[in-house]
């Protein structure tokens, strides 16, 4: 009779310990969010009421609720009918900001500079950088370590700058 319920007790114990978790640890879930699109190898083009364009192309596109994220992009945008041509390795976008990272190149018809990190705001069509850059302007050569290009105003702002004339 001791033994069956020394049995018994034994087996709810053992049934106890394995299906009730014994850690007073709570673990906080990390929320990761779902992409709602990924496209490999893509070309997006937008129209804007606002007299702008853009098309962006690219190795990777990941769309979600907040932000788009693109990898190995080419950037094309007209604002004011100006063409600006940005490359990057990456780029994540968060409604009209633009931040760019790795081997950026920006072109248009003022101004040609490289950097590693870029931060564009499409509707103010202002870039900013606060990394080392090179840059061509005007037949000069530029380089500095932070820049500030509005091309609305055409305005061209930098910190501890070097110029060169070209040969």
């Amino acid at each position: 009779m001791v033994i069956d319920k020394f049995f018994y007790i034994l087996v709810v114990a053992v049934f106890a310990v394995s299906f009730i978790s014994t850690d007073t640890n709570i673990e906080k879930k990390i929320k990761v969010e779902n992409p709602l699109i990924i496209a490999e190898t893509f070309v997006l083009h937008r129209h804007h009421s606002d007299q702008t364009a853009d098309m962006v192309s690219g190795d990777k596109y990941t769309k979600y609720t907040d932000y788009e994220l693109y990898q190995g992009i080419f950037v094309d945008i007209k604002h004011d009918d100006k063409p600006t041509k940005i490359s990057a390795t990456t780029m994540k976008k968060i409604k009209n900001r633009l931040t760019l990272t790795g081997n950026i190149k920006f072109e248009n018809d003022d101004i040609k500079f490289e950097t590693s990190k870029l931060v564009y705001d499409t509707k103010t069509a202002i870039a900013k950088t606060t990394q080392k850059y090179t840059a061509n302007y005007g037949g000069l050569y530029i380089s500095g370590d932070e820049l500030y290009v509005d091309l609305s105003t055409n305005t061209i702002k930098s910190n501890h700058i070097m110029i060169k004339q070209r040969n």
